[in-house]
């Protein structure tokens, strides 16, 4: 059983001022509502330490190892509830050019594990509005640089 958040939005901006917002870890605080915080390097199998907010109210810290990372077009990391069997979270964005110089950005995370029966009604009731709130963010805050 498998579970997935797919979110997508428009950013009028070319992939590497997207790119470069999203991959500048130390600066997550300023503007997403959902990652509070996000240190590590940014780079394929480095393992980054992050704090959330799911759902509103509710933080949580873990570790997460990047396992795709494809400048300017893709970033994705894997973190987990004590093992991948447990429950597990495959976090991507993509970006990919449009037509007139902006961008659809993509973002979501594939769930699995024996815990994900347990988690899905919070999943379906917050996810998809949580990670739209990140993406709007992310859409103010590039645009903004322009």
């Amino acid at each position: 059983m498998a579970y997935e958040i797919k979110t997508e939005i428009e950013i009028n901006a070319p992939p590497s001022r997207v790119w470069g917002v999203l991959t500048d870890f130390s600066h997550y605080p300023d503007w997403n509502p959902f990652i509070l915080e996000l240190k590590g390097s940014v780079r394929q199998g480095a393992t980054i330490t992050y704090r959330f907010e799911f759902p509103r109210h509710i933080r949580i810290s873990t570790a997460a190892e990047i396992l795709r990372f494809d400048q300017p077009r893709e970033l994705c990391w894997t973190a987990h509830f004590l093992s991948p069997r447990v429950f597990n979270g495959e976090h991507y964005f993509a970006i990919a050019p449009t037509s007139g110089g902006a961008v659809t950005f993509s973002h979501g995370e594939i769930f699995t594990g024996r815990l994900l029966p347990i988690a899905l009604p919070i999943l379906q009731k917050y996810g998809a509005r949580t990670y739209e709130a990140l993406n709007v963010a992310l859409k103010q805050r590039v645009e903004a640089l322009l």
